[in-house]
């Protein structure tokens, strides 16, 4: 198996486990609290349940897209464009762990501490998005529209 497979396996799994516990923090107005949901949604149950369900649906489509890279399901439509938006944006997330990990270790002041739970979040998607992006730029030629997704 090629390492672009692997990579893009493993960005599908770590989102499907992200979308599985996305879906599961929904249901829970105390556990999306805690992981920082906005507090109007922590306030109406039904509205969390929708919100957390639609994240949890992006998240289960980046997987999705990242099994389709690496040839386990079938290729899906705009293959490059969405395993690009996929690894940005979880890059993209995961910067945000700089400024909350310098705020953490006290480099920068902020009125109150940051929650570890915050940190880690940022972490997490900062270790997902170049999985992705590396997995898609080493198979850039093979999830090209015209090639054969090889198995």
């Amino acid at each position: 198996m090629t390492a672009a497979k692997q990579s893009l396996k493993l960005a599908g799994g770590l989102s499907l486990g992200m979308a599985v516990f996305q879906a599961a923090i929904s249901f829970s107005p105390s556990a999306s609290q805690y992981f920082d949901a906005p507090p109007e949604l922590v306030a109406n149950p039904p509205m969390l349940i929708v919100a957390g369900l639609a994240m949890a649906g992006v998240l289960m489509v980046f997987g999705l897209y990242a099994f389709s890279g690496a040839g386990c399901l079938r290729r899906l439509p705009w293959l490059r464009l969405g395993l690009l938006i996929s690894g940005s944006l979880y890059t993209l997330r995961g910067l945000f762990s700089i400024p909350k990990l310098l705020i953490f270790l006290g480099f920068l002041p902020l009125p109150q501490p940051l929650p570890p739970q915050e940190l880690v979040a940022s972490l997490v998607s900062l270790v997902i998005g170049p999985v992705y992006l590396a997995g898609t730029f080493r198979a850039w030629r093979s999830l090209s529209r015209l090639a054969p997704l090889a198995a």
